[in-house]
């Protein structure tokens, strides 16, 4: 099963950027991202490598990004079993409404 991790926002008309971490296996530490991904080729999210945060573009039009991870789970292998993530942003006078996050693939 394919894992990836989705926001769903109310557009910004003003620059806004939310940050998503992901955590794997309860884990203090945050997954570290490989390769550099621009928010306009990525679905809405900025990647830089070897950085932990996603950087999600509050203002693209249809209010919504999704990254994609190359993991997969298998209930019978080690590997990552468990996805959390934590949310932080910087917005503009307007309020930032974030309506869903989901994680999909993380556990069965």
């Amino acid at each position: 099963m394919a894992t990836r991790v989705e926001a769903v926002f109310k557009p910004q008309t003003e620059d806004a950027i939310m940050d998503l971490k992901v955590f794997h296996d309860f884990s203090d530490t945050p997954y570290e991202w490989t390769g550099t991904l621009a928010a306009d080729d990525n679905n809405g999210i900025r990647v830089t490598d070897g950085e932990p945060e996603l950087t999600v573009d509050l203002t693209k039009a249809n209010g919504f990004a999704e990254q994609q991870m190359d993991r997969h789970r298998d209930v019978y292998m080690d590997g990552t079993h468990y996805i959390s993530i934590e949310a932080s942003g910087v917005g503009g006078e307007e309020p930032t409404t974030i309506f869903e996050f989901t994680i999909d693939g993380a556990a069965q």
